[in-house]
């Protein structure tokens, strides 16, 4: 995806330690990209991508990191009914692309597992499961369901969170963003407005602080994050400036560690960033967990986290079990930033390759 920082750095990173690395950018399919897939008497399938910086024709790959794939974007030559049809049928080829691709190779994470911990419902089922406390939730996209979850969480507030991360780009050139917000039922739309798109309501937990754990198979970074230091990021973090919430390295609790690891175990995942809430109680309170993402600001704000070191050897040597052993030949996060083959993909990628709508958050930090 254009502008995906994480990509960009990994890829000059591996390169940097040798390793044989091609970017797939899924947004230039069909504009600038063909694949042929061919079918024929022999065992093997025999296929071709071509497009912008990419030429494969029936590699053998050991890894793949599927790093939040976009769809396919058509322009706008198409009559609307055709459109229709040539979206759906473009999602359908691609879903299916996704299930019989290099079958041989270790995917972070695989494709059913990428689509279960992508299911925010399936996600709070199975964290109750694995021994995680949840927030009490409604989802719901009916006005008087939604109103009564709000009446009944009184003296306490209801927070509103979405499915998707939303962004709405302004006339001034200024984005808006959708955030954890808190709600009132005096806040709401009228009902023929609430009733069109589902949400997620939740009562307003109180936090002493916040927790964000990367897990890359079985090893942890975890960051301690005081949210309520900052004005801005009392009720979402996100939104606050990185050096008001006073990051810290954060070591979990032995019980928390072993939840996590066996809700990826029922997800189907190898790698995942967790949310948590830390009450003042001292109780650990599971939100959600993000099977693709953003960790590497954890490096910048904690240089001794050496979490793209770690990333690197997680790919070199995927598993679910994991475990990393610090290198004397480390790479910086800093220096990979800093390079000229940084700025060469960067260009690269803005110049060759479409970038998906709506554009993503840049940064490590705020696209979470």
């Amino acid at each position: 995806m254009v502008g995906d920082d994480h990509a960009r750095i990994v890829c000059c990173a591996a390169t940097r330690r040798g390793i044989d690395v091609h970017r797939w950018f899924t947004a230039d399919y069909p504009c600038r990209q063909s694949i042929s897939i061919y079918y024929e008497n022999a065992e093997e399938t025999n296929w071709v991508f071509n497009g912008p910086s990419l030429s494969l024709e029936n590699q053998k790959f050991d890894v793949i990191w599927l790093r939040r794939p976009v769809p396919p974007i058509l322009p706008d030559i198409l009559h609307p009914e055709d459109r229709q049809v040539a979206v759906t049928e473009n999602a359908f080829f691609f879903r299916s692309l996704w299930h019989a691709l290099a079958k041989e190779a270790f995917w972070i994470n695989s494709y059913p597992g990428h689509l279960a911990a992508r299911s925010k419902l399936l996600q709070l089922r199975e964290a109750k499961q694995s021994g995680f406390t949840i927030p009490r939730t409604l989802v719901s996209n009916d006005p008087d369901d939604i109103a009564a979850f709000i009446l009944k969480n009184q003296p306490n507030q209801t927070i509103y969170k979405s499915f998707f991360p939303a962004r709405w780009d302004l006339s001034d050139g200024n984005a808006a963003v959708l955030e954890t917000t808190k709600i009132s039922v005096e806040s709401l739309p009228n009902p023929e407005i609430l009733r069109l798109t589902p949400g997620i309501f939740q009562p307003y937990i109180e936090k002493e602080f916040e927790v964000r754990a990367t897990f890359l198979g079985a090893h942890v970074v975890a960051i301690r994050l005081n949210s309520q230091h900052s004005q801005q990021g009392k009720t979402d973090y996100r939104v606050s400036p990185i050096n008001e919430l006073d990051p810290e390295p954060y070591i979990l609790p032995p019980e928390i560690y072993e939840s996590c690891r066996q809700l990826m175990k029922k997800l189907n995942i190898v790698f995942g960033c967790f949310d948590f809430i830390v009450t003042p109680e001292h109780d650990f309170v599971f939100l959600e967990v993000n099977e693709m993402g953003q960790f590497l600001w954890k490096e910048q704000v904690c240089p001794e986290t050496r979490i793209l070191d770690a990333f690197l050897d997680f790919l070199m040597h995927p598993s679910f079990d994991f475990e990393w052993q610090p290198r004397a030949d480390r790479i910086r996060l800093s220096s990979i930033i800093e390079s000229d083959e940084y700025n060469r993909l960067e260009l690269e990628e803005n110049t060759l390759h479409m970038r998906s709508f709506p554009n993503p958050t840049s940064g490590f930090y705020e696209a979470r």
